[in-house]
C-alpha cells in the first residue's frame, strides 16, 4: 500500500506551524517580561525624583485614615495600575499577533474601565482632604465663638461631604444612585433645618458677646487707665468674652457683659 505524501505534506505543515507558534509565544513572552520590567524600573525612578513621598506623608497624617490604622503607599499604588495596565496591553498586542480576537476585544474592554477606576478613587482621596479641611476649618470657627459640640458639629460636616464624595466616585464608576441621592437628600434637608433652629437658639448668646465685645472696644482700649465702682487700674486685654484690669496688686477678671451694664470712669 502506498502512504498518502499529500497527507503526510499536510501534517508535516501542520506540526511546524505550531511548533513555530509556540516558539514564537515562548519569545513573545521573555519579550514582554523584559520590556515590562524595564517599564517598572523607570517609573520607579521617576515616582523617587517626583517626591511622591512627600505627598504619601501627608496622606497617611489624615486623620480619617489615621482611624483605620492602616499605611497608604500612593507610589505602591501607582506602580500596581501601571503594571497591569502594561500586562493588559501587552495581552492585547500578542493575541492580535497570534491571531486571537475575543481575547483581545475583550482586555480591550478592561483596560478601558480602569482609568474610570482610579480616577474614581482620586475623588474619594480628594474628598477625604477636602472633608478634613472643613472639619478643622469649622471647628476652629465654632471654638472661636465658644459654641459647645464643634467637635461633633465639624465631624458630622465632615461625613457628609465624604458621602457627596463617594456618590460622585459611585456615579464615575456608572453605578446609578438615583436612589441614594433622593434619600440622602430628605435626610441632609431635614438635618439641615434641626441645625439650623438649634444654631440660630444655641447662637443667641454669642451673637450677644460678639455685640458686647464691638462696643467694648468700641470705647476702651488696651492700656486705658479706667475706673469700675472703686477699682482702679489699666486694661490689659480685652475680647468677646472678658475684660481684664490690672490693679495695683492684682488682675481682675471682667464678663464682658457685665461691662456694659457698669458704669466705667475713663481716667486717661
Amino acid at each position: 500500500m502506498k502512504l498518502d505524501i499529500t497527507l503526510i505534506n499536510d501534517l508535516k505543515e501542520i506540526i511546524l506551524s505550531s511548533v513555530f507558534k509556540v516558539l514564537g509565544v515562548i519569545a513573545y513572552v521573555i519579550a514582554a517580561w523584559l520590556i515590562l520590567k524595564i517599564i517598572l524600573i523607570v517609573f520607579k525612578k521617576a515616582l523617587k525624583l517626583s517626591k511622591i513621598s512627600v505627598l504619601n506623608e501627608k496622606i497617611n497624617e489624615n486623620d480619617f485614615i489615621k482611624s483605620f490604622q492602616v499605611e497608604i503607599k500612593l507610589g505602591a499604588i501607582l506602580l500596581f495600575f501601571i503594571k497591569w495596565i502594561s500586562v493588559l496591553i501587552i495581552i492585547i498586542i500578542g493575541a492580535d499577533i497570534f491571531g486571537m480576537d475575543k481575547v483581545s476585544s475583550g482586555v480591550g474592554e478592561i483596560i478601558s474601565f480602569l482609568p474610570t477606576v482610579f480616577a474614581a478613587l482620586l475623588i474619594v482621596l480628594a474628598g477625604i482632604f477636602l472633608g478634613s479641611y472643613f472639619r478643622n476649618a469649622l471647628k476652629k470657627m465654632l471654638s472661636s465663638f465658644d459654641i459647645s459640640g464643634s467637635n461633633s458639629i465639624s465631624t458630622v460636616v465632615f461625613y457628609i461631604v465624604l458621602v457627596l464624595t463617594l456618590i460622585i466616585a459611585l456615579n464615575q464608576l456608572g453605578v446609578n444612585t438615583a436612589i441614594i441621592t433622593n434619600n440622602l437628600t430628605i435626610i441632609l434637608g431635614a438635618a439641615l433645618a434641626a441645625f439650623t433652629i438649634a444654631f440660630g437658639l444655641g447662637s443667641r448668646d454669642v451673637i450677644q458677646r460678639l455685640i458686647f465685645g464691638f462696643y467694648s472696644r468700641k470705647n476702651f482700649e488696651i492700656g486705658q487707665r479706667i475706673r469700675i465702682k472703686k477699682q482702679e487700674g489699666i486694661i490689659v486685654h480685652i475680647d468677646n468674652i472678658t475684660l481684664i484690669l490690672q490693679t495695683e496688686d492684682k488682675k481682675i477678671v471682667y464678663p464682658i457683659k457685665k461691662i456694659v451694664n457698669q458704669k466705667i470712669e475713663i481716667l486717661e
